[in-house]
């Protein structure tokens, strides 16, 4: 009687346990499954694999995390609603404990040897809180994580590299587009010592998450991820030429 009642309960776990994955599976809007797809989150979500991630708790970065995670997205109700901060910092210090540099942690050092799929030179980096904020406002945790992985991991990896020399690579190239799409504005910015690594960076650097309103830089997103990435170039010079009247003055 004992051993039956023992192999229902674990049934009944199993059930609720398959019962929670599908409702987190639900809970990914179109939006959310889109975005997994172009950005080559293919295979089945490891709820369970993420789940023990997690438990590994804080990374030597929390500190860190946490002095930025609450202030993402601050002053948007919506994203405050759907998105606990606890749940931004969890992600994050996962992602650290899993693929960044220097961990405190030995237990998985295999995990940080340098490869295509987890380069050596991964820290935390402020900017990627709301670099996966929007992930986790649009699809469950599990997939936000895995999802964001690719992102930084496999389409912009040079974004976090030391010095962000992806991002300063792509300031060069707003500077070189801008001569060329409006050379007036252009000389009339670089006489006065403007840059994009000045105005440009921080652009580049969140792939346009710093510019507000959370609704409309979702709508950018599916055109970055659709496009590719590196296309926030190109949206960092058209964004100059908007406010050229402005900067003209």
């Amino acid at each position: 009687m004992e051993d039956a009642a023992a192999s229902g309960d674990e049934d009944a776990e199993e059930e609720d346990e398959d019962v929670q994955e599908q409702h987190e599976e639900e809970n990914c809007s179109l939006r959310g499954r889109v975005w997994k797809v172009f950005l080559g989150v293919h295979a089945e979500i490891d709820r369970g694999k993420y789940a023990e991630m997690a438990e590994r708790g804080a990374s030597y970065c929390d500190g860190d995390i946490r002095n930025d995670t609450f202030r993402t997205f601050r002053g948007d109700p919506a994203f405050a609603q759907r998105v606990p901060e606890e749940k931004l910092v969890r992600l994050l210090n996962v992602f650290i404990n899993e693929l960044g540099a220097n961990s405190n942690s030995s237990g998985n050092s295999e995990s940080k040897t340098a490869s295509p799929d987890h380069p050596d030179y991964i820290r935390y980096v402020q900017g990627m809180n709301v670099l996966c904020a929007p992930l986790l406002y649009v699809m469950p945790e599990a997939d936000a994580y895995y999802t964001f992985c690719n992102l930084i991991v496999k389409h912009c990896p040079h974004y976090m590299a030391p010095k962000l020399k992806g991002v300063e690579s792509g300031c060069l190239l707003v500077d070189k587009c801008l001569q060329t799409l409006d050379p007036d504005l252009f000389n009339h910015l670089s006489t006065r010592g403007i840059t994009a690594r000045i105005y440009a960076l921080p652009l580049i650097l969140s792939l346009f998450a710093c510019v507000p309103p959370l609704h409309e830089l979702l709508r950018v997103w599916d055109v970055l991820f659709a496009v590719g990435v590196h296309f926030v170039v190109v949206l960092a010079v058209a964004h100059t030429v908007l406010l050229r009247d402005q900067l003209l003055q």
